[in-house]
């Protein structure tokens, strides 16, 4: 019958050995899940910024069909007027809703809050008819406003000094109010010249606050 010997020296690890394997299993894994965290509210944040950018536009469009066919812009005393070449001026007075005006109808736009969210109204007013309201939801919208930009235009000729052009900015402001997916204030600006019926290029031009 045959002796077993047993090696002292081969054993398994210790309590101190298994908690610092612990230990640094548990910080990689607190690391991996801070990363993930990050990407899925970069993720939630880009989407939220694009399904902005897409209402926003629809708006757009539909406030340059009106622009088009209006005689008469109205902003109140929202209006500024520099020289071509010039910088605006800052900070711009905007109003809170704006109204084009045809013969026969006024079409106004303003922003309305309901329930802790903002969107926009589009009312029509025709005389003898009921007036016709239209919803323009734009995600996580907190602003809505216009101002008219009136452009003096010189020239080298006595009898037009002055040239004036008018263009119209829209800006609609958004922001998340979540406290989970903290971002920054994003502005969706449209410029609209009014006097050429055109509008710019600008209308999906956003910019976050510094």
């Amino acid at each position: 019958m045959g002796i077993i010997q047993c090696d002292a020296k081969k054993r398994g690890f210790t309590l101190v050995e298994i908690l610092v394997v612990l230990a640094i299993s548990l910080m990689l894994l607190s690391a991996m899940q801070m990363l993930f965290s990050q990407g899925v509210r970069s993720t939630v944040k880009g989407q939220d910024t694009i399904d902005s950018i897409r209402a926003a536009g629809l708006l757009f469009s539909q406030l340059r069909k009106d622009l088009l066919a209006c005689k008469f812009i109205d902003t109140g005393t929202a209006s500024v007027t520099v020289m071509v070449g010039a910088a605006l001026p800052s900070p711009l007075v905007y109003a809170s809703q704006i109204i084009f005006s045809t013969r026969t109808a006024t079409t106004t736009y303003r922003m309305v809050v309901s329930g802790g969210k903002g969107y926009v109204e589009r009312e029509v007013k025709a005389p003898g008819k009921a007036p016709e309201v239209k919803p323009f939801a734009v995600p996580r919208m907190q602003k809505f406003q216009a101002v008219q930009i009136w452009t003096n235009h010189k020239t080298h000729s006595a009898s037009l000094s002055k040239i004036v052009s008018n263009q119209i900015l829209i800006r609609i402001e958004i922001d998340s109010m979540d406290p989970r997916f903290p971002s920054k204030t994003v502005h969706l600006d449209s410029f609209f010249t009014s006097n050429q019926k055109t509008s710019s290029d600008w209308w999906n031009y956003y910019y976050p606050n510094p």
